[in-house]
């Protein structure tokens, strides 16, 4: 037997592979899904093949491919495949990289492959047929010019800098600092037909192009082969003959040297980069370890990818307790004055940062604090005690000062060097090996990679030459199971050490072994504009050299400390202990107990967060707990939930209506408590997964200010506290904010409360064997929830820090404008600020969460879809934990101010008035236009927004789902027509713009769409611009879209709402959206005929959510047409009724 390093992974037994006149292709069955096939034609150019005078060619050669081929002149290729139903952008697109070119269509899969054998028509026309005449050159370099300005911005700044920081060097070899795939305008403005003629047929050669066939063809793997050979032996072999400086796959190795990545000499040492600007709204500090990627078709390659997984959840694990303070921490880790975090996020990634070279990185953004307090909390909190004051700097609002970025430079280093000199507890291993190993069984005993996924695996192997594995999905899961257990805390403690080496001097560390490897400190610092300067930096770095004396400073700090704290350890509670403690917590409700053995659950050492668990709650929800309850009739209980099978809905004495909803496949439940619950198997769609999502009526648009930003926070607070079940603090069950997050990580698991405008929502998943987890983390979510004070403070004080630099960011500025002139200016519209955060206090997030999940979850429509267990099973589940809800007793809902809506009429708060779920904007019209300018843009771009209103207020109550329904689809269409026409005339006959999109949206249960128009040009075609979109929309309010363009937009449209059916998401909004209206329609029949309804919720929803999925195709069909479409143009589409609101640079230059 050899070992484990040595053994080599068999390559996948289904990938067919052959060649045809020279050009290799391969193919893979796949039936996920079973209605689509990958192609990809992979071109071994990048721009690191181009010379200094074929800056970017190699792009412009991928857009001359849409341009114009041998069969398909100016255009007419796209315009033909989306009149198949390919989409440009999901389906039909292309990219160019640093080594190499991939063009992407995806197509449908018919009886006779037609689409197929149109698909490897226009790959062999990419690869030997384009047209590149000096009319589509000339045309295409004003597209590709606009191209080149659309990214300008901050991303670009930042990006050219760092990439310059780490490559460019005068004694290097390395093109990569000055090989960007997009080119420099000098050069693509400036070419001609004949360049780019010349570079296309010295690249695009058979021996120097694969082919990617990846889809639903099994047991038709031959008929596919044929279709390709087919197409490709008719190719004409007009290039030259191969060049010896032509890189093929052929005698392609993936190393540093082969791929011109030659590094800088500079890398002797760590490279350092300070990043400053004045759009930049916060300062972070990012340590990133480079290294060559280790390649080999052998079990190691697993090996190495299980090692970095098993690090990144450990280190995230511990930087989140520190970050969010969720649990214990060791007393020597690095704090601001005021005890709080120095981070307001830390994250750990692994990636590839260009091919051939990994980079491991931890980024931390840092905490601002506000003008002479560590900590912005409001409301009484311990932090704010006298003490605390005493050791705070005095400082400008929101400065960020060198003690900043040192500070959180040492705080990283000590815990990296904590792990170095500890390593980590087996508790925490075998946690992430948990994690980890569920997706892993998931893929290896269900079918779970789709064929886009399998794609892009094979491009890496066919581009890595061979030297990735590409086994099947299956094998690769039990050789990374296999790897996974055998993984001891010792290898975690080695390994972590050497990549995440941050302390060690530079000569000393192993980094500095290994060739072409090299340590990356990043800073990025706004700047902060002082009142009476034009440009105040705040920050004393004035050069790099500054920030490398800081590294220096805080390594040799670390480095003295003489012994650290090992992190601390507890008892970590388990699956089991959250569903016995949702079992007490529906018993001390009032539910059922059940008399089945429950798990011994681990009392935890109560950390400081839940030392006062019991004063969070409001006093009346105090009394309403410690009431005594009428003893459950114990009789039934036993009988309720051993029962496998309901043959007539019943089970011992607990009965529930179950109705089945035939048109959408779908099954309903009404609970003895008034909860309805749907659920939808797809164990096809979703193997493995359980998606569920919940509402009840009544959300932000009720709120102040102060309010909808608390209640924004939440979910966020709730994550943070802990969860309490029992009457009395000696008997309580404490389940720690850390031991739920360790949980919900462990088993890909998670229950979370959702803010919404017009409903309040809940949200959740779990993979198919953790379906009773789920249920008990939504009861407790529902029951058993408390509220952390110092959470609070800790959410509140993030939000002040956010509001430190946020109007740096221009792009925030014009989308908080955009947002007040299309909804009004109303609360939920307007941008936080300080003013609303000092609104906001402690007892307001207790109140607002009481009355939004605690006082009556019986509120909640709860939806599930997936592989769900059997039908008997999931009975049984539902009225074991979702039965048993009930709402809290009638004093302590007057108290606390009644329930969120009186959406049963059982409370009188806000009975008179008028119907408020959706109330958003209603009372605003656009009845003019409204013409603004923001100037605010470090980058020469300008962007446009156009935005219209359509209000869909239906006249009659019996109409209104069917006309919201019918509008949205007539919207759509007409926004799909209005892009496809701006493109052509802006894009490709102008040369102004690159994009154009055109979208529409609508909120739940409103009855108005926001229609938008965006895109990014030259400044000076600015007003050019706006004239040719005003033009081009009274063309179509005149005329509409031609048939050939709806043609291919309908045909678009059912192949959207095809791939939708397939999409568990799209069901669970499809049948929750349902539930919504018949909800609404519920309340305002009710109130206007004081009675009953009389339509029950099945049947609406099988009405409703039918045609808004299976239906749906039907229609569209029947509905559109150029006459219909152009009505729509002419009922919302009025252009002296409408935003116009624009982004331009600081200077102007009109």
């Amino acid at each position: 037997m050899s070992s484990f390093e040595e053994r080599a992974v068999r390559l996948n037994p289904h990938l067919i592979r052959g060649q045809v006149n020279g050009l290799t292709y391969y193919i893979l069955p796949n039936e996920r899904p079973d209605d689509k096939i990958e192609l990809r034609l992979i071109v071994n150019v990048g721009s690191l093949m181009e010379s200094e005078s074929e800056r970017g060619l190699a792009h412009f050669i991928e857009h001359l491919g849409f341009k114009g081929t041998k069969s398909f002149a100016q255009y007419e290729l796209v315009k033909a495949l989306q009149s198949l139903g390919i989409s440009y952008g999901p389906d039909l697109n292309a990219s160019t990289h640093l080594l190499e070119t991939n063009y992407k269509l995806t197509v449908n899969v018919d009886p006779d492959l037609n689409q197929l054998k149109v698909g490897a028509k226009v790959l062999n026309e990419w690869a030997f047929n384009m047209n590149i005449t000096e009319t589509d050159v000339q045309e295409e370099k004003y597209v590709i010019s606009s191209e080149y300005l659309a990214k300008q911005g901050l991303g670009e700044r930042l990006l050219a800098k760092y990439w310059k920081a780490i490559f460019d060097d005068t004694d290097s070899t390395s093109l990569l600092a000055n090989r960007m795939p997009i080119g420099i305008p000098s050069v693509f403005m400036n070419t001609d037909s004949t360049a780019l003629r010349t570079f296309y047929e010295k690249w695009y050669r058979p021996e120097n192009m694969a082919v990617v066939v990846v889809g639903a063809c099994t047991g038709r793997v031959r008929e596919v082969e044929d279709i390709i050979t087919t197409a490709f032996q008719q190719c004409e072999l007009t290039q030259q003959a191969h060049s010896s400086d032509v890189y093929t796959f052929t005698d392609r190795v993936i190393n540093l040297q082969a791929a011109h990545l030659t590094l800088p000499s500079h890398h002797s040492n760590d490279v350092v980069v300070l990043m400053r600007d004045k759009e930049l709204t916060s300062a972070q500090v990012s340590y990133e370890f480079f290294s060559p990627v280790q390649l080999g078709c052998k079990e190691e390659f697993f090996r190495s990818n299980i090692l970095h997984r098993l690090m990144t959840s450990v280190v995230d694990s511990r930087m989140n307790e520190l970050v969010k303070r969720r649990g214990n921490v060791p007393s020597d880790a690095v704090v601001l004055p005021s005890g709080e975090s120095p981070f307001l996020s830390f994250g750990i990634s692994v990636r590839e940062f260009v091919r051939g070279l990994l980079c491991v990185g931890v980024t931390a953004v840092l905490k601002l604090q506000s003008k002479g307090l560590g900590s912005s909390s409001g409301s009484g909190s311990d932090s704010d005690s006298e003490e605390c004051k005493k050791d705070v700097h005095v400082r400008d609002e929101g400065s960020v000062t060198e003690t900043d970025v040192a500070t959180a430079l040492r705080a990283m280093m000590v815990e990296m060097r904590r792990l170095k000199d500890h390593g980590l507890h087996l508790s925490e291993l075998d946690a992430a090996k948990k994690k980890w190993r569920q997706m892993f069984v998931d893929q290896r005993d269900r079918n779970t990679a789709t064929s886009s996924a399998l794609c892009a695996d094979l491009t890496d192997h066919i581009l890595c030459g061979g030297q990735t594995p590409f086994a099947t999905p299956q094998e690769e899961a039990s050789l990374c199971i296999e790897c996974l257990e055998g993984v001891t805390v010792d290898e975690m403690k080695v390994f972590i050490s050497q990549v995440l080496d941050m302390h060690l001097p530079e000569p000393e560390s192993t980094y500095y072994i290994k060739p072409q490897s090299f340590r990356v400190l990043s800073v990025q610092l706004p700047f902060c504009t002082a009142a009476g300067s034009d440009d105040t930096d705040p920050c004393h770095f004035a050069k790099d050299s500054d920030l490398r004396k800081a590294l220096l400073h805080a390594r040799e700090e670390v480095q003295a400390i003489d012994t650290m704290e090992p992190w601390p350890s507890h008892d970590r509670m388990h699956e089991e202990d959250i569903i016995a403690a949702a079992r007490r917590a529906l018993e001390d409700s009032g539910a059922p107990k059940n008399t089945s053995n429950g798990s011994s659950l681990v009392q935890p050492t109560k950390c400081q967060c839940c030392e006062n668990a019991f004063s969070f709650l409001p006093h009346s929800l105090l009394r309403s707990i410690e009431k005594e309850q009428t003893p459950p009739d114990e009789s039934k209980v036993e009988n309720i939930f051993v029962s496998q099978t309901v043959s007539d809905q019943s089970v011992k004495g607990v009965s529930m209506a179950v109705n089945s909803i035939d048109s959408i496949g779908s099954t309903e439940f009404k609970l003895p408590n008034g909860v309805t619950v749907c659920v939808k198997w797809m164990p096809k769609e979703s193997p493995g997964k359980i998606s569920f999502q919940g509402f009840a009526l009544g959300g932000s648009t009720e709120l102040t200010e102060s309010e909808d930003a608390v209640m924004a926070m939440l979910d966020n607070i709730a994550c943070q506290s802990p969860t309490v079940v029992g009457k009395e603090p000696e008997s309580a069950i404490v389940i720690r904010a850390k031991d739920m997050a360790d949980i919900q990580s462990e088993n890909n698991t998670r229950v979370n409360t959702q803010r919404h405008y017009n409903h309040r929502g809940l949200g959740g998943s779990c993979p198919c064997d953790h379906f009773e987890l789920l249920l008990s983390m939504l009861v407790l979510k529902l029951t058993s929830q408390r509220l952390d004070r110092e959470a609070y403070d800790d959410l509140i004080s993030r939000q002040r820090s956010h509001l430190c630099y946020r109007d740096n960011s221009p792009e925030h500025t014009f989308m908080d404008r955009a947002r007040v002139l299309t909804c009004g200016d109303v609360p939920i519209s307007r941008p936080l600020t300080e003013e609303v955060l000092a609104g906001a206090s402690f007892e307001m997030a207790e109140l607002l969460y009481a009355r939004a999940f605690l006082a009556d979850p019986t509120e909640f429509t709860l939806v599930f879809v997936g592989d769900l267990p059997p039908m008997s099973e999931v009975q049984n589940m539902l009225l074991r934990y979702i039965s048993p809800l009930c709402p809290l007793p009638e004093e302590c809902l007057n108290e606390i101010g009644g329930r969120w809506c009186a959406s049963k009429g059982s409370c009188e708060v806000r009975k008179e008035q008028e119907y408020p779920y959706t109330r958003v904007g209603h009372s605003h019209r656009i009845d003019k236009a409204i013409h603004e300018t923001i100037r605010l843009r470090q980058a020469e771009k300008a962007s446009l927004l156009i935005a219209f209103r359509a209000d869909m207020t239906p006249l009659h109550l019996a109409d209104a789902e069917d006309c919201l329904l019918s509008e949205t689809i007539l919207i759509d269409a007409a926004c799909r027509a209005l892009q496809s026409a701006l493109l052509d005339e802006l894009r490709i006959n102008m040369g102004k713009v690159y994009s154009v999109v055109v979208d529409s949206s609508r909120g739940a249960l409103a009855t108005f769409s926001l229609i938008s128009i965006g895109m990014h040009c030259d400044p000076v075609d600015l007003p050019e611009v706006q004239a040719t979109v005003e033009r081009k929309l009274t063309e179509l309010r005149a005329a509409g879209p031609d048939a050939g363009t709806l043609h291919g937009i309908v045909e678009a449209m059912l192949s959207k709402q095809k791939q939708g059916i397939t999409c568990p998401s799209h069901w669970l909004f499809w049948i929750l959206d349902s539930y919504k209206t018949y909800k609404v329609h519920e309340w305002k029949t009710t109130r206007n005929a004081r009675q009953s309804v009389s339509r029950c919720s099945s049947k609406w929803v099988q009405t409703y959510a039918h045609k808004r999925s299976i239906g749906k195709a039907a229609h569209i069909k029947e509905i559109l047409s150029t006459e219909t479409v152009r009505d729509v143009y002419l009922r919302y589409f009025d252009i002296t009724k409408s935003v116009h609101l624009n982004l331009c640079p600081c200077d102007p230059i009109l």
